[in-house]
């Protein structure tokens, strides 16, 4: 990489400094590496101002003795859904390179700026070719597309699941309260309160719904594993989305539940009675 490369791309400093022009050709070589990297061979050491050679690994071959002088941020180098790996980064200064990417970084329309970018490069060398230009967003959108396909779809079929979820409540509350109409006739004509009613027929449906919801809990913290592909910056068994997801489903049920409870409480006991 050049000077500039790391503000360009926005990847945060960590420690240290970024490469600049004192790594040039005739200075002792310097690297940066990212945050993976020292976890697993700098643990509990600071890196800054470290040495070492290419048998350390994490693509350091050919080094032969190179000081550490900044950590970045871990980066997806190799793809969103692939684990970041120990990374070192090399001045092109110091280590020139037959084929180099170009990064700019612009408030306008990337496309805008092609064709001033070749006369430049042309202007420069004209044996330089650029080739393959595109637009970091059109970058991002074709390595996450067939991720984003699949996550819609799951989110499609969760989506229908939790409408027949709505449907099938509601149906299994209203037949429960259609066969116990001469009951809440009765209990109304005994002086029971609407309110009491409500609650009743709500605490049916609700229990049913919380062990539905708990063995749903139960067997998603075994399978969301297999979605690991999917998710991205979130962990598999991560808390904040059960608590949400239980809260919707819940949610779901209590509307469910209400329409038919709250037609039980309207049940007339002159009519419930005369029912049977």
């Amino acid at each position: 990489m050049t000077p500039g490369y790391f503000a360009t791309l926005r990847v945060p400093l960590i420690e240290g400094r970024f490469l600049d022009e004192r790594d040039g050709a005739g200075a002792p070589t310097s690297v940066v590496v990212n945050q993976a990297f020292v976890r697993r061979y700098f643990l509990k050491e600071d890196p800054i101002g470290k040495r070492f050679g290419g048998d350390v690994g994490a693509r350091t071959e050919g080094l032969q003795t190179a000081t550490i002088v900044g950590v970045i941020g871990d980066t997806r180098e190799l793809g969103l859904a692939r684990e970041t790996i120990p990374e070192v980064t090399v001045s092109a200064l110091q280590w020139p390179r037959f084929t180099m990417t170009l990064v700019l970084r612009t408030s306008t329309d990337p496309q805008s700026l092609v064709s001033a970018v070749r006369t430049q490069v042309s202007d420069l060398d004209k044996n330089l070719p650029i080739y393959n230009v595109q637009a970091m967003d059109d970058v991002l959108s074709a390595e996450i597309a067939s991720h984003r396909f699949n996550a819609g779809a799951v989110a499609g079929f969760a989506g229908l699941a939790v409408l027949l979820v709505g449907v099938g409540i509601y149906g299994v509350m209203g037949y429960a309260v259609s066969q116990r109409t001469h009951e809440m006739g009765v209990r109304i004509a005994f002086g029971a309160e609407p309110g009491n009613v409500l609650r009743m027929v709500l605490n049916q449906g609700l229990r049913l719904a919380l062990i539905g919801v708990g063995l749903g809990l139960a067997a998603s913290m075994s399978l969301t594993r297999l979605m690991r592909g999917l998710l991205f910056g979130v962990k598999p068994s991560d808390p904040e989305t059960y608590v949400l997801v239980t809260a919707a489903l819940l949610a779901v049920a209590l509307a469910a539940c209400y329409i038919p409870a709250r037609r039980a409480t309207r049940v007339d006991p002159v009519v419930a009675l005369r029912y049977e």
